[in-house]
């Protein structure tokens, strides 16, 4: 079933949110270390926070009370975006499936370069004599590379070859950045398996040992994760020709790896700040970055990045 066939019209569209108690200023909705989502409140110099659970039971609103039904939209949304502000967007993910994020511009032109040297071959075969443009997501290179697309696809029409380009570009994109996320994760494992042989009498090696086990799985699910992503956006004919196939097979996958990807965040700014130590990662360092890992991943439930089976506000099955 086609998850953009969804009627979104009732889906709450932004975080806007009436209750006096969560519209205060310079408070926001974020994920602990331990994953549990609580409220972050500020009293003049004072800081603070509160859990979900709790802040739904003080607050005592009823099931059909507009701010109830975004409460429940929390907790999904934090698998996508870093915090949750009064006014922030519900993410396209929890609407109609489409990543909300968008990579930085030099990622995104590392995107272009990988659809056009996708293309380059079949539009050589097509046009032998065509002069290619050089690669590029700017609009004129955009239109200037779909106009040759047309003799590939005669029957969609240029200004659709454009957008769809367009599409795919931004898709190849994500992945190409989830796919770095990855590697990120791949090198902290075997840095602190260096550093562990190298402070193998130490305790702080015996912790980052413990540590490097624990995040070995994870590792490896991230990497498979990585690969089926890599896969879904490498038939760049199929994207352009099925406008359902990003919808039904890419954006599922991108989703699911990018709430992986912010979940190991924590970790690997924790281990990086360790490293940046004058005299290397300290035995508090690692005692607080092993409780963290094993808080995370002791042990390793994949079910957690799963998007939701079903959308909030439209009980449709999401096809994966």
């Amino acid at each position: 079933m086609n998850i953009a066939d969804e009627d979104t019209t009732a889906k709450p569209r932004s975080f806007s949110f009436s209750h006096a108690e969560l519209r205060r200023p310079g408070s926001y909705f974020m994920r602990g270390e331990n994953r549990e989502v609580t409220l972050a409140l500020q009293f003049g110099e004072l800081k603070g926070a509160l859990s979900l659970d709790a802040l739904v039971n003080s607050l005592n609103l009823p099931p059909t009370h507009p701010d109830r039904q975004l409460l429940e939209l929390v907790s999904p949304a934090l698998n996508y975006m870093r915090s949750i502000q009064v006014g922030s967007p519900v993410p396209s993910e929890l609407l109609d499936g489409r990543p909300s994020w968008m990579p930085k511009e030099h990622v995104v032109q590392r995107g272009a370069v990988i659809l056009w040297r996708a293309l380059q071959l079949p539009l050589l075969d097509a046009a032998p004599q065509a002069e290619l443009p050089p690669p590029g997501s700017d609009a004129e290179k955009l239109h200037q590379i779909a106009r040759l697309v047309k003799l590939l696809l005669p029957d969609l029409a240029v200004e659709m070859i454009e957008q769809r380009m367009r599409d795919v570009i931004v898709d190849i994109a994500r992945v190409d950045w989830l796919r770095r996320m990855t590697s990120a994760l791949q090198r902290t494992v075997g840095e602190m398996a260096q550093f562990s042989v190298r402070h193998n009498a130490d305790p702080a090696g015996d912790l980052a040992r413990r540590g490097a086990l624990q995040l070995r799985q994870v590792a490896i699910w991230g990497t498979e994760r990585a690969m089926i992503c890599d896969a879904v956006v490498a038939d760049v004919n199929r994207l352009l020709v099925e406008a359902d196939h990003a919808r039904q097979r890419v954006w599922p996958q991108i989703n699911l790896l990018r709430a992986f990807a912010l979940d190991i965040e924590a970790v690997l700014a924790r281990w990086n700040q360790a490293q940046m130590r004058s005299d290397g990662p300290r035995l508090s360092d690692l005692e607080e970055l092993l409780r963290l890992i094993s808080q995370r991943y002791a042990v390793f439930d994949p079910e957690i990045f799963m998007p939701p089976k079903r959308w909030p506000a439209g009980k449709r099955e999401y096809d994966a």
